[in-house]
């Protein structure tokens, strides 16, 4: 098996076997919000309820902006049409997503020298439905989640390539918003605990802070304050409804009525608060720390209300039973047999797509597999933005943990192994 499990068998397999999906759904599945980045990095305004803004922002991520920006030019220069340029996009997606799952194949196999294991890893990735459309959508997710997937893969071996986790801390820290709290929490324990590689980690996180700092500068529209208290805004919601805001109240109307609040509050998401045209988001950009004094005085006086907000917002990641999640985009491409068929193998029954048997899992395997759980950080971390500042219950937001499944499995499985081993031996020598 050894000599099959290689990238020049591996990749092309992958696009082979994804290529009439990629045909069919031609130029990919997207929604608006790859509508509202192209037309920022286009120049042209693309003002609406959910895109409140007018010129270059950041409200998506500034580096998946440029991964769009570097075909545009050159395809528009030489008059290629928008659809070239997202299938295009799509194709390099797809060879990126093929390479990421090869290399996470390839030392699954070396890691494990486990054959099975190794042929149900390759089918997991293979034809996973899931899978098989984020590697085709216009998402963010669908690299942000390689990446992670890769970081995980390094941070199991015992010397992890230097340059290669240097480049996926800052990937990671900015191809999604929460993905900086893994970089920040890696570098700190890479500076604690690799003292000959102490100055690259510390290079490292200097340079992640400064871009950070840099793009606070920029004359660009970043993105709303709204967009970071998704469970913030639900908790008051929650109380705005089924309470009372209190002395509390006229602050918070200074935002959006607490009246309409109480019409249009949706559990699972703050959308429909957010993005109402009657929400005042230059009010809350500029009234932060009066936002968190009065959010923090109204929770003293409404824990229960509070509680209640937060549940209904992320039970659907940590619940097993009666959740239900937003797994993909839809089709436009009007194939919408081949759409139905591929969604409908997807189900919250099944545990594998199940936010919350997926955690279960990982902190399974961080309770008990104690080499492990460096690698297991990631996915704690960013499962832990999740409970924080989940703006929506989309499965995207721990496709990461999904992909690392293959390799959560095998930790639970050598664990149960070595348990096994040391019980017989103990029996053994007993029974000598």
């Amino acid at each position: 098996m050894d000599r099959f499990i290689k990238f020049k068998y591996l990749i092309p397999l992958f696009l082979i076997c994804w290529l009439p999906f990629y045909i069919i759904f031609f130029p990919g599945l997207f929604d608006n919000d790859l509508t509202d980045m192209y037309n920022m990095i286009l120049g042209q305004t693309s003002y609406n309820d959910s895109y409140r803004y007018t010129g270059l922002n950041d409200h998506h991520t500034l580096i998946y902006a440029f991964f769009y920006w570097i075909f545009t030019v050159p395809i528009k220069t030489f008059g290629g049409s928008d659809t070239l340029i997202f299938s295009v996009v799509c194709f390099v997606q797809l060879i990126i997503v093929s390479l990421c799952l090869s290399y996470a194949l390839i030392n699954f196999h070396k890691i494990f020298n486990n054959k099975i294991a190794t042929v149900l890893c390759l089918l997991f990735f293979l034809i996973n439905p899931l899978i098989i459309q984020y590697s085709i959508s216009h998402w963010k997710d669908a690299l942000f989640g390689v990446l992670v997937l890769i970081l995980v893969v390094e941070l199991i071996k015992d010397k992890p390539n230097l340059v290669l986790m240097i480049t996926l801390l800052i990937l990671v820290s900015f191809l999604r918003k929460n993905g900086i709290f893994v970089s920040l929490v890696l570098i700190i324990v890479f500076i604690i605990k690799e003292k000959k590689l102490r100055k690259y980690f510390i290079l490292c996180g200097v340079a992640i802070v400064v871009c950070v700092i840099g793009k606070s500068l920029l004359p660009i529209q970043h993105a709303h304050f709204s967009e970071a208290i998704s469970i913030p805004i639900q908790q008051v919601a929650y109380t705005a409804k089924y309470a009372d805001l209190g002395e509390e109240k006229e602050f918070f109307d200074s935002i959006i009525s607490s009246k309409e609040v109480s019409n249009v509050y949706d559990p699972k998401t703050p959308d429909p608060i957010k993005f109402s045209p009657n929400f005042n988001d230059e009010f809350l950009d500029s009234h932060k720390l009066e936002f968190f004094e009065n959010y923090i005085k109204l929770g003293i006086a409404h824990p229960h209300e509070y509680f209640r907000g937060w549940v209904e917002q992320t039970c659907t990641f940590w619940m097993i039973a009666d959740t239900d999640t937003w797994y993909t985009l839809d089709d436009q491409s009007g194939h919408i047999e081949v759409k139905n068929f591929l969604d409908n193998c997807i189900d919250h029954v099944n545990p594998i797509y199940n936010s919350g048997v997926l955690i279960l899992l990982i902190v399974l395997a961080f309770i008990l597999c104690k080499k492990r759980r460096l690698c297991l950080s990631p996915l704690l971390i960013l499962f832990l933005t999740l409970l924080l500042c989940v703006p929506a219950e989309d499965f995207r937001y721990v496709y990461p943990l999904h992909l690392s499944l293959p390799f959560i499995i095998m930790f639970l499985y050598e664990k149960v192994k070595v348990c096994l081993i040391g019980l017989r031996t103990k029996r053994l020598y007993q029974q000598g």
